[in-house]
């Protein structure tokens, strides 16, 4: 009998030695897929004086599709990025957006400043003109896919000063450019569960 734990106390051990260098293994991976894989950032641009600011799109890594936007929020208004089909590698592109209301109704398409975002301030009746003049830190996720279909996403924010009269001016900060993992766990991992706690 004690044999046989013996045994099974053995397979345990080798399983979770074979579980701890896999994720480790499966770490090293994903850091060298994010190294290699798109990275897209969202830039507040200055042109010349010809030409006036824009939002632009620039991918310092590899080709990136499909790239949307999360509900960028500000008061009673939200925008999204309109869709850009892809973006290679050292590209940019202009981009725009389509602002609306918290009840779905579009207030701009292809909105390429997001002045109705920053101005949301002006819905509250209630302010005076005095108050109009406002600092705000707005979240932004950009969602896109590699060439093999793998998810990835940028957080950034946007902070922005409202000046009275104007458009304001602002920047992005820029945060975290990761690709996204499936929660589905491995075969192994739930194998390790399994002995380790039952489940």
């Amino acid at each position: 009998m004690a044999e046989v734990w013996w045994v099974i106390g053995g397979v345990c051990l080798l399983v979770a030695m074979f579980q701890a260098w896999k994720d480790e293994h499966d770490a090293k991976r994903r850091l060298e897929e994010e190294h290699v894989g798109p990275s897209v950032t969202l830039q507040w641009v200055r042109h010349q004086i010809t030409r006036l600011p824009s939002w632009m799109l620039i991918n310092s890594g590899a080709d990136a599709f499909n790239i949307d936007s999360d509900q960028m929020s500000n008061g009673n208004r939200f925008a999204l990025l309109d869709r850009v089909p892809m973006l290679g590698r050292g590209q940019s592109a202009s981009v725009t957006f389509t602002t609306y209301r918290n009840t779905g109704e579009v207030l701009l398409p292809s909105d390429p400043h997001l002045n109705h975002i920053f101005r949301a301030v002006l819905d509250d009746k209630s302010l005076p003109d005095a108050q109009f003049s406002a600092q705000m830190r707005i979240p932004v996720v950009l969602r896109y896919i590699d060439a093999r279909g793998l998810p990835f996403e940028t957080r950034c924010t946007i902070e922005w000063d409202l000046a009275p009269g104007n458009s304001g001016d602002g920047r992005v900060v820029h945060g975290t450019v990761r690709r996204l993992v499936s929660d589905d766990m491995s075969f192994y991992k739930r194998l390790k569960r399994k002995i380790l706690y039952g489940e």
